[in-house]
Parts: C-alpha cells; structure tokens; sequence
C-alpha cells in the first residue's frame, strides 16, 4: 500500500487530472470524499469554498500538494502557527496520521489499512491463461507509470480513450468499486475479478465500468482482427494452407456495431470419442439452482409432447447441473441412417481433410430485451448494428485433392491452385429513420420470395402477438391441448432462465469434429413468455392467484437494504407504496416500456392487500417469490425481476455507449471508400510506380468544350526539343489540316506537353440527346469527390531484368484505393432532373437509407504455378512461352505487326520517339458538360498522375526487333 505520506500524494495526484501540480475546488470535493472514506456530501457548497479560501494560502486560485498536506497535518486551523510552520510533507507517517485523526479524516497509516474486501470467487468466470495474457495487455496500456496499478488519473484516461469523458465524481465511484483492497488502486488480480465477475455480482455497479467493459471486449475483439490482418499482410502464407478471413460490419451511420448479443460457432476435434449417436446439446443458464429446476420440470412436460408429435427427426430430453439446465436431441434411426450416406460421408470426409480451422462469429445490437422494453415499435426499427467475422484455414492440397474428387470444372481446379487466401474487411452504413420507409416499400414492391418476412418486420411485437391470439382463437383444428402445454411452458421459462449458453454438435458419423456455438447475452425467454401470454389467457392458463406469495427464499439484512434502496428509488413521492404511474416509469427507468393495460396487470399481481398500490413488504414478496407462484406471472414483472436480478447496469450502460457513438447523420454526404491488393503469398505490396485519379467539378458558363492534356518527361531539354520535332513531323505527314482531334505541342525545359481539342460541332452533337446529358450530368453533380489511386509492387524495369521468366514469378503484385464522396443533397436532385424513366420509389427509399461503405479486401496467390495451370486445363505445353515478356514479344507483338502490315511504317517513328523520353507525368481531361440550350453547365477535370511511371524502356524492348522486319516488309512491297 505504501507510506501514508504516499497515499496523500497518490491522492492528490489522483484529484489533479490534467497534471499541473494544483487541484482546483471540484477537484478538492473528490480529495475530501477520498479522506473521508468515500462519504457522499460531506460538505456543502459554502463549506468547501470556505475551505478552499483557507487551505489556498497564497490565495493563487489552486491548491498546492505542500498546503494540501499542510492542512491534513496542521494542528490548528489558524495559518502560520507554529505547527503549521512545520511543512506537513516533512512529517513522520505517525504524526501526520494523529494530527489527520484530529481533524475525523479517514486516512490510516500504511500498513494499518482497511482489511481488504473478499469477492466469492463463484461469482467470477474462469478464464483461459491465453485470455489473461491479453487482459495483462490491456492493463500495462492504461498503468501509464507502470507502478503495477491503475490510479484514479489513468482510470479516467482509460475511460476518456474508451470514449466516455467521466467526471471526478463518477471515476471515483467506479475506483471506490475496483478497489478491493482499499487503497484507491486497481491491480491486476482486482482488475481480472472485475473483468471476469458476472453481470450483476461482485458489486460492480457503477455505469462507467460496465460502459469501459463492453468497450473493451469489442475493442479487444477489433485488435485481434487487426493484429491478424497486419500479419497476414506482412507474412507469406503456410505454402500448404489457405487463410480465408472476413469481417462485415453494418451499422447506423456508419459508426460501427457495438455488440449486445452474439453467437460463436468453431469446429474443433471432439473432446470425447464414444458418443453412440448424432445429438445436439443445449445448455441454458438459470436465474438460481432453484429455478434451473422448474425450468426442468417445465421442459420435462413439454418434451413428452414434442416427442409424442414427432415435431423433428429426433428424441428430447432434459437434465439439470446446478444452475445449468441441458436439453439433448438424438437422432433418430432414419435420420442417422441418412448421415451415413454416401454422398454425405464424401462431404463429411472432404470437410475434415480440408478444414484446419473454422470459426465464426455474428452480433447484433439489438438484444432479445430490446423487443420486450418496446413491444410496441416496429422491428423495423429496432434493428440496430450487426456484425459477421470469417476465420478459416483450409488445406491447400487437401483442396486441390477434394474438387478432383468430386471431378469440379477445370477452370474451379485451376483457380484453386492459384488461390493463395483472401481477407474482406467491409463496413457499411444506414440511416435507421429511414428503415420504416425502405420496409414499407419492399412490402409492395420487393421480391416476392421474402415479401411475407417484410411483412412481419413491418410489425411491432405487439401487433405480432395480437395476430397470433387471432389466429389462436379462430384455429379449428381439434383437440389444442398438447399445443396449450407447448406455449404454456414457453410462456413459464420466461422468468426462469437467463440465456442460451452453448450448442454442442457431435457424434455425426465417419466424423472426428464437433461443432460448438458459444453464445453470448442470448436470452430469447422473456420475448416467448411476452409473445404466448395473451394466448395462455385466452386458453384459461393465467395464473390469477390473489392469495399473498409467501417469500420461498430467505434473503439476508443486506439484500433487504439493497431492496429498500430500490424501493424508495422508484417511490417518487415517498408515501412509502408505489403507484401505477411510478411503476410505469420504474419500468421505463430500467430500460423497458409498457402499455397502460401491461402497467395495470403487474400491479394487480402485486397488490396483494387490494389497495391499489404496492407497499415494501408486497415488493419484497414479489422479489422473493419462488418462480411461477404467487401470481407474479405479467411479462412486465418478469422483465423487471430480470433487470434487477443484474442490476439494470447493462441497459445503461448500453444506452451511454449508444449515446456516445458518433456516425455519418442522414444530412451529411456519403463516403465510399475501398482498397483491393492481390499479392503473392498475401505479403504488403511495396510501391515500385503508382497512378492517381481524381475527377472534380464546377458550374460554369462556358460553351460546352473539352481538352486533354499529357506531359512527358525527357532524358533532358535537348533531347526533348528533338522528341518534340520528330513528333510535329509526324502529325503534319500523317494529320491533314481538317482532322477533328489535331494535337499541338509545347516544351518546358525537360517537359513536353500535348494537347488536343475535339471540336465544339462534335460535342454538342453528342448532347443532343437530352435524356442522356441529363443522366450524364445527374451523376457527375452526385460525385463531390473521387480519388483512386494504383500501386504496382513491380516496375517496368523488373519485367525488363528477367524477360524469359512468367511474369507471375515476376509480378510482386498491386494495389488499388479509392475515395468518393457522393453529395446528398445532388444526389436528391439527380432523381428529380431525369427526363424519363426517374428511379422507383424503392430505388430512392434505399438511397436514403445509405449511409457509405468501406471495403478492404487483401487476396493471394501463389507464383509458381503457371506448368500446374497448364496441366489441369489441359492446354498444350508451348503455351507456357506466352507468360514470359519475351514470349510476348515473340508470340504476340510480332504476330500483331505481321498481320497489320500498315502498322510498319511508325515503327521507326515510335523508336525515335520511346529512346529519348524518361517518364510520363500526367494525362488531364478537362469536359464542359451540359445541354446546348441552357445556359448552365458544369466543367469536369479528371487527372490521371503518374509516379515513378516510366514505360518507354519496355516499349522499346518490345519493338527492338521490329524495325528490321518493317524495313524488310517494305523494300519486298
């Protein structure tokens, strides 16, 4: 813990949050909590700025760490005294420690603290060593002085980089909650109790450390995708494997998903060998060991009906482990019969020769809860973020050897060898006001495949189970016992059970593998026990029990005063009951809402003595009632048991990280951006030349024109003084006088510039046609911006250095980016400006619903393969010249001359022109558009700039030999 005069200054150290060496008066109230062991209030606002003006001895505005100790250890309140002469940073551990105690301020001396806080280590999950090292990561980031301890300073840092600016006030009460060992520091053991602790437990109760944990793990998941992208473009593959990864994420505004709910799904080798049968394992997590037995019980019935009806290919059964509850399917002899088929073993056996790895992930934002806290909204419009990640290694020749198995297309067996892995990165975005109208649409206009799931997303959860009490009660088909049973016992797990944990699937024959999708925050029972409540009612299995529910668990002195706080929390008016309306907001409060009539069941389940309101002890008994008796069977209570069985810190903490995210608004412009790199063996592409587009536009009113310009970089001024000649001879003998496009050219040192003009007649034939001027100009007014741009890992003069090699050995692959910015507001007036044939009311719904994308996508390939290739398609051997420059040449270029004898006569030209240029610099295209008769029009310029481009080496190579032939050709003519 350290000296006490370490705990003083590790206390103002903590206070002073931007590291001046001074605190300020909020920064004073924190210290004075701090002293006096975290007591709310202890002083008033006068009080502390009495107190401020008195510890301030220079009167300087801030407190210094020496007057701060001064007043902790002086004797008297009167400055200047003769103790207080004594500068208090200068006094023994003892003194200051009895002079403090004088004064009631809880500090202690260093090795006399509080005893440290227990925590039952049941409330804490078990975590792999793998995960604790990357937790001890996350630690030593945010332990800024590597003291071994996260202080009060660097938890707000943590918060504040997290993405919530916290208070003084807020980081203190979440320290107050790490702390464990009570000296105002979180370490490593006291920071993994509370990385592990379960929702709820562990009293871990402030917002801010729920908001910093789901951040965290969304945050740790991030870097672990990076961190596997950044090897995989650093890395050459395994030459026998294939890395398949990819990440899509899709969220409002483009912000990014923060996941509430997810589902994991790996295939690993079976822990145990000997399962008889194909089954698939449930387990679902209780409230309590007590309701993991009703539950159990509750299945139990059921599953005597699903398995009398034969609902599916298999037998249920149930069992329960403590507070699990694992429900079994077997297959049935037909279907396991099925499994050991031949062309299923075929496929069973390819997967487990070609699978490596295979794991995958799917979140969403929007939880189960969401739909019971708001039944009566659309889903439309619940819909939040979702996200989907990709990890797979296959066996690359286990691939090859599978699709030649199963006899695939050559050209499917060709590109697998070629296939060296890819990784996709896609983020996309929407604007979530606009999902109701795009719904609406695809309702009338949409695919009819899908029209009827539109259909129920374009209903509230209220409407839907409205529909299904209709349906219920007009439903003639016999004897609805057995389905009364089914939704009764869906109706009666609602308040028993807190989620699906695991699905497990093994035993599948000729397999070593299983499959197992971990699951995360999944807890579909309320929403079931919302959705066949009205149908129970109908069908006379309400439980309208008016006799007082007798608690069925004892609940110790500290749970009933956890109790008595929420009570008077939720009882606004303290007149010690509450009321229909402070039920309703207490609902509201822990993030769900209710209908009046919702509102009026759940108080008539909890008004025992029939007073109209609910008194403590009626809370209490509510609370303590043992699932599924005592009457408490309203949706609404279940949801607000659930709630507060975890402390309702979830649902705001969600709320404040929702909050606190920022996107791309329906107002702003939509930016799409993408990168494609396909290299060998996945590697970074190292930039050798590089080309760069980028178009821009402005209304003008000129007349409608359009020029291109190119400049050329020479060997020097000289040498392109007599390029520059040799070209304007050229367009004189072969450009007459009235050629359309006569270019002209100009010299600038070393610089050649061409340009040519097409003539005004010409363009303004071209946009006669109005409709299609009109589409022309809708798109380029819609395109703000727009920047590509080309790497190539191989230059011109690499090709040049090993002719006679296949250019795939030779290419070290290319990268392209792009930027674009497509105007919103242009975008609204290109629908309008369309003559004919405008978008459909579905087209321009799903415009407004786009937000931007990004896409990222890394591919390889493997070099050495062009003999392989051949092979598989059977081509002939002679081919394999073409994929070298000097089979080229030789197949190609000169075959290409030969047969286009004309052709011969600029060959001496080009070569007088390609020996003295050095590099091409830029091409730009400047086009006035618009229709002849309006006035308005609009002048594009697109760039195209070249970096380290030089191709007229290659060019000349390529026509080295050519010469001789065209002089031959023309002295046989």
């Amino acid at each position: 813990m350290g000296t006490l005069a370490e705990q003083l200054k590790h206390i103002f150290k903590s206070a002073d949050a931007d590291g001046t060496g001074t605190i300020n008066k909020e920064e004073l109230s924190t210290v004075m909590k701090m002293l006096s062991g975290g007591s709310a209030d202890i002083f008033s606002d006068d009080e502390l700025a009495k107190l401020f003006d008195h510890i301030d001895q220079d009167n300087s505005g801030q407190i210094k760490y020496e007057e701060f100790v001064d007043y902790v250890a002086a004797t008297s309140d009167t400055p200047g005294n003769a103790a207080a002469s004594v500068p208090g940073s200068a006094l023994s551990d003892e003194e200051i420690a009895k002079l403090a105690m004088s004064r009631g301020l809880a500090v202690s001396q260093g090795k006399k603290g509080p005893p440290p806080k227990q925590i039952d280590p049941s409330l804490c999950k078990k975590i792999s060593p793998e995960e604790k090292e990357r937790m001890l990561e996350v630690f030593k980031k945010y332990d800024k002085d590597g003291s071994g301890f996260i202080d009060l300073v660097e938890l707000r840092h943590m918060a504040g980089d997290l993405g919530a600016e916290i208070s003084l006030e807020e980081a203190t009460e979440a320290m107050q909650q790490l702390d464990k060992a009570g000296n105002w520091k979180c370490d490593f053991d006291e920071f993994v109790v509370w990385w592990t602790s379960n929702p709820g437990l562990g009293g871990y109760k402030a917002i801010v450390l729920e908001f910093m944990k789901v951040k965290l793990k969304a945050s740790q998941m991030a870097n672990k995708a990076k961190r596997a992208l950044a090897k995989a473009g650093r890395e050459p593959v395994n030459t026998d494997e294939v890395a398949i990864k990819g990440s899509w994420d899709l969220s409002p505004g483009m912000a990014g998903s923060i996941p509430m709910m997810s589902a994991s799904l790996s295939l690993r080798k079976a822990e145990s060998g000997d399962v008889p049968e194909p089954r698939i394992t449930v387990q679902l997590a209780a409230v309590s060991e007590e309701a993991a037995g009703e539950a159990s019980k509750i299945l139990d019935e059921a599953i005597v009906v699903f398995n009398e009806a034969q609902l599916m290919p298999c037998t249920a059964s149930v069992s329960q482990n403590g507070q699990k509850v694992v429900v079994t399917l077997v297959a049935n002899e037909d279907m396991a019969e099925e499994l050991k088929g031949e062309e299923m073993q075929m496929a069973i056996s390819c997967a487990e020769n070609v699978l490596k790895k295979q794991e995958m992930k799917i979140s969403s934002e929007t939880d189960f809860d969401a739909f019971v806290r708001a039944p009566h909204k659309k889903l439309c419009e619940q819909v939040g973020g979702m996200k989907l990640d990709v990890d797979m290694i296959l066996g690359h020749g286990s691939l090859i050897s599978a699709l030649a198995s199963i006899e695939a297309p050559k050209q499917m067996q060709a590109m697998a060898l070629l296939f060296g892995g890819v990784e996709v990165d896609v983020s996309g975005g929407f604007h979530r006001g606009q999902a109701k109208s795009v719904a609406k649409r695809l309702e009338s206009d949409g695919a009819r495949d899908f029209r009827d799931m539109v259909k129920a997303m374009n209903k509230s959860p209220e409407e839907i189970r409205a529909f299904m009490l209709e349906a219920w009660v007009h439903n003639d088909n016999g004897d609805k016992a057995d389905a009364v049973r089914l939704i009764t016992a869906v109706r009666d797990l609602g308040d028993k059970l807190t989620g699906v944990e695991t699905i497990t699937i093994e035993g599948i024959p000729g397999c070593t593998m299983e499959g197992v999708v971990t699951l995360e925050n999944v807890n579909p029972f309320p929403l079931g026990a919302y959705m066949m409540e009205t149908m129970c009612a109908q069908s006379g299995q309400s439980n309208n029990n008016s006799q007082p529910a007798r608690p069925q668990k004892k609940i110790s002195q500290e749970e009933r005063e956890r109790l008595m706080e929420v009570f008077k929390k939720h009882d606004k008016d303290g007149s010690g009951a509450i009321d229909l309306q402070e039920l309703q907001q207490m609902c509201e409060e822990l993030g769900g809402k209710i209908s009046a009539e919702e509102s009026q069941e759940a108080m008539k389940q909890l008004d025992k003595d029939k007073s109209g309101t609910c008194n403590f002890e009626e809370f209490v008994g509510f609370w303590t009632s043992k699932s599924g008796l005592g009457g408490y069977n309203s949706a609404a209570l279940q949801f607000i048991k659930l709630k507060m069985a975890t402390g309702g810190a979830l649902g705001k903490a969600r709320k404040y990280l929702l909050a606190s995210r920022k996107g791309i608004t329906e107002e702003c412009d939509i930016p799409v951006d993408g990168s494609f790199e396909f290299t060998p063996g996945m590697v970074a592409c190292e930039t050798k030349m590089a080309v760069t587009a980028s178009v821009k536009q402005v209304e003008v009113s000129d007349d409608i024109q359009a020029t291109a310009t190119m400049r050329l970089k020479a060997k020097s001024a000289d040498e392109a003084a007599r390029v520059m000649t040799v070209m304007e001879t050229f367009v004189k003998d072969f450009c007459p006088e009235d050629f359309p496009v006569r270019p002209s050219f100009q010299q600038e040192g070393e610089i050649i510039i061409v340009t040519g003009s097409a003539p005004k007649e010409m363009l303004e034939s071209g946009f006669s046609d109005e409709e299609l001027t009109a589409v022309m100009l809708s798109a380029v007014n819609a395109l703000k911006n727009l920047e590509l741009k080309g790497v190539s890992g191989t230059s011109f003069d690499d090709l040049l250095a090993s002719p006679g090699t296949a250019l795939s050995e030779v290419i070290k692959g290319v990268k392209a980016t792009g930027q674009m910015l497509i105007s919103k507001s242009n975008l609204k007036l290109a629908g309008v400006s369309l003559p004919k044939k405008r978008p459909g009311p579905l087209i321009k719904a799903m415009l407004r619903l786009f937000a931007g994308t990004r896409i990222k996508v890394l591919a390889g390939y493997r070099p050495n393969i062009v003999t392989k290739m051949i092979e598989i398609l059977e081509m002939p051997e002679e081919i394999a010249q073409y994929f070298s420059l000097e089979g080229f040449r030789s197949k190609v270029v000169r075959n290409i001359f030969r047969e286009n004898e004309e052709l011969h006569m600029f060959v001496d030209t080009a070569k007088d022109v390609i020996s003295g240029l050095q590099e091409l610099e830029s091409i730009t295209y400047d086009v006035v558009l618009g229709v002849p008769s309006e006035d308005k029009k609009t002048k594009v310029t697109a760039t195209l700039g070249f970096e380290s481009f030089a191709p007229f080496g290659l060019a000349g190579y390529l026509l080295e030999d050519l010469a001789a032939e065209a002089e031959d050709a023309n002295n046989e003519g």
